[in-house]
């Protein structure tokens, strides 16, 4: 009960960081993309390898103020009703690319009909991306990621497993942490706002690892009924 008090005071001091923080720097890299824009527009420039460069790495800039922006402030406003299997097949399709060129074998069990959840749209498939994506980087070529969807009266659930490189027991206690990676190049907020919006959707997020054997996830949410749901 502690860690969770000291988990959330956290949270609450980088939210408050967040907002002030994310406007001042969009500011300025607003006006830098714009002029790198203009001069990847000019067919005569010759410097495009690098501003290429320059304009992914800003994206990725911008990524990571969105992810502070997420903490900042809940988005209550935004709530509609929608498929939940339409959010995870449409996530799929931006890894399409990659799971045919490493030959992943990506099995969705589905029971044929739609769950139906109410949320943030964009929040929620951000969730997906973020797990879906983790998998990935488990998984060695060849890998195996099977996503299934349980019903029953009030919940769907969505099991996420893969038969990656596992997450080590001293690693899981620490994943919600903010800041806390073991990656190159990671932020340490992926599973921490994952986390978040699951608990804004009044939903539940768990996991279950072995080392060198896999990673199960299930993310339970509350259901609703269908009538006026949005179809994307």
């Amino acid at each position: 009960h502690e860690q969770l008090l000291m988990q959330s005071e956290k949270l609450k001091v980088v939210g408050e960081m967040a907002a002030g923080l994310a406007h001042e720097i969009r500011n300025p890299m607003t006006v830098i993309s714009g002029f790198i824009q203009m001069m990847n527009a000019d067919e005569t420039f010759q410097y495009k390898t690098y501003t290429k460069l320059i304009e992914t790495e800003i994206d990725r800039i911008n990524l990571i103020i969105s992810e502070f922006l997420v903490l900042s402030k809940p988005q209550k406003e935004q709530y509609k009703k929608f498929a939940i299997n339409q959010v995870i097949e449409s996530t799929l399709e931006l890894f399409s690319l990659q799971i045919s060129q490493r030959n992943i074998n990506v099995k969705l069990k589905t029971n044929n009909t739609n769950s139906y959840i109410e949320g943030s749209y964009n929040q929620i498939k951000q969730v997906f991306i973020n797990l879906i994506k983790n998998a990935l980087e488990a998984v060695d070529d060849n890998g195996r990621i099977d996503i299934e969807f349980r019903n029953d009266d009030r919940h769907v659930y969505i099991f996420i497993k893969d038969n990656g490189v596992g997450i080590p027991e001293h690693i899981i206690e620490r994943i919600f942490e903010p800041f806390f990676t073991t990656k190159e190049h990671g932020t340490g907020l992926g599973m921490v706002i994952t986390n978040k919006i699951i608990q804004e959707h009044k939903g539940v997020l768990k996991i279950h690892s072995q080392e060198k054997i896999g990673t199960e996830i299930l993310v339970k949410i509350p259901s609703v009924e269908v009538n006026d749901a949005i179809i994307q």
